[in-house]
């Protein structure tokens, strides 16, 4: 548990004069822990987000790199099959 040095010299002071422990005090370091732990679990689903959106944009590239490949083999065996028939088709000529 962490606490501020004006914290512990308020503590001090109160157990001095005789008053009894700080209960104000304690709701405040409860509360802080509260909000420290919510900020912890927000960052950490931020972190899970940018992930997921680092995984989706890659995959995107990737399937768009492999619709390249498929067209560009799409296009070459077109080709292959164009000069196949010139090859027949001046054969018979």
């Amino acid at each position: 548990m962490r606490l501020s040095w004006g914290e512990i010299v308020r503590g001090i002071y109160a157990r001095r004069e005789g008053e009894k422990e700080d209960e104000e005090m304690a709701e405040k370091t409860r509360i802080r822990d509260m909000k420290a732990a919510e900020l912890a679990d927000r960052k950490r689903n931020t972190e899970r987000e940018r992930e997921e959106k680092r995984r989706l944009v890659e995959e995107a590239r990737e399937e768009k790199r492999r619709l390249k490949e498929t067209e560009k083999l799409s296009k070459t065996i077109t080709k292959r099959k164009g000069k196949a028939r010139d090859v027949v088709s001046s054969d018979t000529d």
